[in-house]
C-alpha cells in the first residue's frame, strides 16, 4: 500500500490473538520526529473483512458514517532521550471480535504537520499498511441444564 502524501510507513505487527481479541503493537513514531511533542495519539482502525482487498477510504462516509471503528491510542510516554525510546509503542488488545472472522486493521498517525517551507522539523503522518488477521474458533457456549418439572 503506498502511503498518501508525506506520510511515511508505520510499522505494524499482530502479536497474538484469540477467539475473540487481537493483541498488536507498531512503531513508536516518536523515534522519527524531529519535534516529538508534535505526535498526538495514534488512531487504530479495524473492520470485518471476509475478503483481502479493504481500502482504508472504503465505506467512509462524509455525514460520519464509517465502517471502521476506530479507537484512540495515547502515544507512550517515556521520560529519557528520544534515542532512548523504545522501538515499539506499547502493545494494544482489541476485544469484543467475533470467533472465526476475518478482520482488516490498520494504525495511523495524529500529529502536527510542518508548519512551512521554513520549518526546522521534519514532522510527517505516518500510517501502516493494512494487516489482515482471522479471530480463534471456538466462541463462547452456554450449556443450559436440562430442567423438568
Amino acid at each position: 500500500m503506498v502511503v498518501a502524501g508525506d506520510q511515511k510507513r508505520l510499522d505494524l505487527e499482530i502479536v497474538s490473538r484469540t477467539n475473540s481479541s487481537v493483541v498488536i503493537r507498531w512503531e513508536n513514531f516518536r523515534r522519527n520526529l524531529t519535534e516529538p511533542r508534535y505526535l498526538l495519539n495514534y488512531e487504530v482502525h479495524y473492520r470485518i473483512s471476509p475478503e483481502k482487498n479493504a481500502s482504508v477510504y472504503e465505506d467512509r462516509d462524509p455525514c460520519g458514517g464509517d465502517y471502521w471503528k476506530i479507537i484512540d491510542v495515547p502515544k507512550m510516554l517515556f521520560n529519557g532521550s528520544i534515542e532512548q525510546e523504545p522501538k515499539w509503542q506499547e502493545e494494544k488488545i482489541i476485544t469484543g471480535l467475533k470467533y472465526y472472522t476475518q478482520y482488516a486493521l490498520y494504525v495511523k498517525t495524529v500529529v502536527i504537520l510542518d508548519a512551512g517551507d521554513d520549518s526546522r522539523n521534519n514532522n510527517t503522518a505516518a500510517q501502516s499498511d493494512i494487516e489482515y488477521f482471522t479471530t480463534l474458533p471456538g466462541g463462547t457456549s452456554i450449556l443450559f441444564p436440562n430442567f423438568t418439572e
